[in-house]
């Protein structure tokens, strides 16, 4: 698809509307909010993004070379719809974050131990529209003897995609531009995501996201 601005997010945290073709107005949240209901406007398409699951800790056993790794976090899902508005009411805007991660290596000096599990990623809703957060990261674990890799968490439904709005559906807004349309089929969809466990690299979820449409 084309891209169809390279500003930053952080540009559009705000209540400030943004024009595309189609007469359609967009808000994105990427944090917390409110959202006041213009003059005009009494229904809006809400997709939201939920938080995804930070990563798990990884272990190793003091003066060995094999670590037990963190599993990565699962993703945020996601979920749309159209909800009913009242022009000049205040409605409240809830983005899931990111869960948190497990920076660093957990030494331990003999004996069964895990490292601590990551966050669960946060539920986005606005209203009736809500999408959950995936499931943080298993710890790595050290049982007789043996190193066990941690489990990936669970990523959380996707549903409601592609959304029935025109114009055609969003990719997900990542944390540094804008993205592109995906195609109509949806397989392009993007939605809050976990880097995989590295080493002692145990990344946090990224944030969730929720974009209300309206015109």
């Amino acid at each position: 698809g084309n891209v169809i601005s390279d500003e930053t997010l952080s540009n559009y945290f705000t209540n400030t509307p943004h024009s595309i073709a189609g007469g359609y107005r967009y808000v994105v949240f990427g944090e917390s909010g409110s959202w006041s209901c213009p003059t005009g406007v009494d229904s809006v398409f809400v997709e939201a993004y939920g938080g995804a699951g930070g990563g798990g800790k990884s272990i190793r056993w003091q003066g060995f070379s094999s670590t037990a790794q963190g599993g990565g976090g699962g993703d945020g899902g996601y979920n749309s719809g159209f909800v009913e508005v009242n022009p000049g009411q205040t409605y409240d805007v809830i983005v899931g974050s990111g869960g948190n991660g497990n920076a660093g290596l957990l030494f331990v000096n003999s004996g069964n131990a895990s490292g601590p599990d990551g966050g669960n990623g946060g539920v986005s809703a606005f209203e009736t529209i809500t999408a959950n957060g995936g499931e943080g990261g298993e710890g790595g674990r050290l049982i007789n003897n043996a190193n066990i890799n941690g489990q990936v968490g669970t990523s959380a439904q996707v549903l409601n995609y592609p959304p029935s709005i025109a114009p055609p559906q969003r990719s997900y807004l990542s944390s540094t531009t804008i993205l592109s349309w995906p195609p109509l089929d949806g397989t392009n969809l993007q939605v809050a995501s976990a880097p995989v466990v590295n080493g002692s690299y145990s990344p946090d979820g990224e944030d969730g996201l929720i974009i209300l449409w309206f015109r």
